[in-house]
Order: C-alpha cells, then sequence, then structure tokens
C-alpha cells in the first residue's frame, strides 16, 4: 500500500472568564488565554511521534455575557 498523508481538522471552542486569566487589559488577558489554550493543545499532541501539528486561531475576542 503507498503511503499517503491523513488530515483532520477540528473547530474547538474555549472560552473562560477574564477572572481566570493574569493581565491589566482585555486585551492583554485575551492574548494570554489564546496562549495558554495553544501551548495546552500542542503539548496533548505532541507525544504522538510523527504528527504535524499546526494550530491556528480563527477567531478572538471579548464577548460581554448575555444578561
Amino acid at each position: 500500500m503507498i503511503d499517503k498523508k491523513l488530515v483532520v481538522k477540528f473547530k474547538v471552542i474555549v472560552e473562560t472568564d477574564t477572572s481566570m486569566v493574569l493581565g491589566d487589559t482585555y486585551e492583554e488577558k485575551l492574548q494570554n488565554w489564546k496562549h495558554d489554550v495553544e501551548e495546552a493543545l500542542d503539548i496533548d499532541i505532541r507525544h504522538w511521534g510523527d504528527t504535524i501539528c499546526s494550530i491556528d486561531c480563527v477567531e478572538e475576542k471579548v464577548e460581554d455575557y448575555d444578561e
């Protein structure tokens, strides 16, 4: 059998309260949270061996809670 590349794509949504993230401004908290999530996902997948992982953020924003 000829070796071929297998590709799977997932959309992952991760949310938290701003009080749970370090930073002095909402933008700083957002960037810190984005970094933390990307790092956690990368660490979880990296141990798979011959796997190339690309984690790309496609949206980032600060939202108010619906009242």
